[in-house]
């Protein structure tokens, strides 16, 4: 999403990590290939939690021609629309270039942009041909995963995402709910710690970070119809998925999609620390807790929400 996309070094849990320089843009993970290695293993877990059901929305695949993965990271969810719609164009947004780690079908195109701040004219076109002049009314579908909980306006954000869809087009948001839980739902136990550090992200930056109990009211609001939810249990690490998803996920060791996690909330509690949130103290005990959080024994899942909704015809 950024014009420009230089990397800083800058050290997180002992660790040398680079993020975007794209001032305008409040996300706060870093764009390196640990993080690639991060965001493929979330994209398989997410992909055989949903039964690999991506997209929800019912497309028609005779009439889509153009569909759109907004902070489409490493390419995973722009591959799989593309495979499933090979005769439409699948575009892939993101504010930094995606990494060149699979290869992708000729209906792909990709796209170096802010869709907050720049119309789609203005994304810089990563492929030759991947150039847009429209302005709105372009896409059948508007798919974004795990970004509106960087959007100090989310409400503007799915207003931005109305303008782009052609009428009769569908947005679709995957997103977490609060809050974390247990196998039976209930909620699981230090929570209060987590809580504390979402809400006072949200105070320093306006944003939501587990805005997906919201999604469809503000998809409502902002005039989509047919609004639809479908919510899953995401297990924090594999070692609490089911049998089948283990199973499916068998060269993923226990303890790994926990370290990740503890990955992406130590990244934006030091962002929030490079930035003035918190000084140097308040920020280690906050990883301190965040680790104990993450890393216990206790089998802890998200909630994670899928979301839909269609802009009328």
């Amino acid at each position: 999403m950024a014009a420009t996309a230089e990397q800083t070094g800058v050290k997180v849990g002992g660790g040398q990590r680079s993020f975007h320089q794209d001032s305008e843009a409040p996300y706060m993970l870093p764009n390196d290939s640990a993080e690639h290695a991060r965001l493929e293993r979330q994209s398989r877990v997410l992909s055989a939690l949903m039964n690999h059901k991506i997209p929800h929305a019912p497309l028609d695949p005779n009439k889509t021609q153009r569909l759109l993965d907004i902070g489409c990271g490493t390419g995973y969810v722009t591959k799989t629309l593309a495979d499933k719609f090979p005769n439409a164009q699948v575009y892939g947004v993101d504010l930094t270039p995606v990494p060149q780690i699979r290869e992708y079908p000729p209906n792909v195109r990709f796209l170096q942009g802010n869709i907050v701040t720049q119309s789609p004219a203005e994304w810089k076109p990563l492929n030759s041909d991947a150039s847009l002049t429209e302005h709105e009314n372009v896409f059948d579908l508007c798919f974004e995963r795990l970004c509106v909980n960087t959007v100090p306006d989310a409400p503007g954000f799915l207003k931005r995402e109305f303008h782009l869809l052609k009428p009769g087009g569908w947005i679709e948001m995957h997103e977490l709910g609060r809050p974390t839980v247990l196998r039976d739902g209930s909620k699981a136990s230090q929570m209060d710690v987590i809580e504390k550090i979402e809400d006072l992200y949200s105070e320093k930056t306006g944003a939501v970070m587990r805005p997906g109990d919201l999604a469809a009211d503000w998809m409502r609001e902002v005039g989509f119809i047919n609004v639809q939810t479908h919510e899953y249990l995401w297990p924090i690490d594999i070692a609490g998925a089911s049998p089948e998803l283990r199973a499916e996920l068998s060269d993923i060791a226990d303890g790994t999609l926990a370290r990740d996690q503890v990955d992406v909330v130590t990244s934006i509690i030091t962002r929030m620390n490079m930035r003035g949130v918190l000084d140097d103290a308040e920020a280690s005990a906050m990883i301190e807790d965040t680790r104990a959080f993450y890393l216990s024994d206790v089998q802890k899942y998200y909630r994670f929400i899928v979301t839909i909704g269609q802009k009328p015809e």
